[in-house]
């Protein structure tokens, strides 16, 4: 049997109220399916940055918008506790 790999993407989560994540160059906002480039790269800025503009970094599996949907729940289950 064999298993397939997971790659785990990074993605940033903007903003919780409005639902906005960044995976790759790609930015997505799953409650009004609209899909965007990004200009930014939030994996070059350090934690204390993330913190500071209150982005949250999480994994999600595609890079698409139900992969944007997926880091949404992750990112809010984990700042829910």
């Amino acid at each position: 049997m064999v298993r397939k790999s997971t790659k785990r993407i990074n993605a940033y989560v903007f903003s919780f109220a409005n639902g906005v994540v960044q995976i790759g160059n790609t930015m997505y906002q799953p409650a009004t399916n609209n899909k965007w480039r990004a200009k930014g790269k939030p994996w070059l800025m350090n934690d204390y940055t993330h913190n500071l503009m209150g982005v949250s970094k999480t994994t999600t599996s595609e890079k698409s918008m139900d992969g944007a949907t997926e880091a949404l729940m992750r990112a809010y289950s984990k700042r829910m506790g």
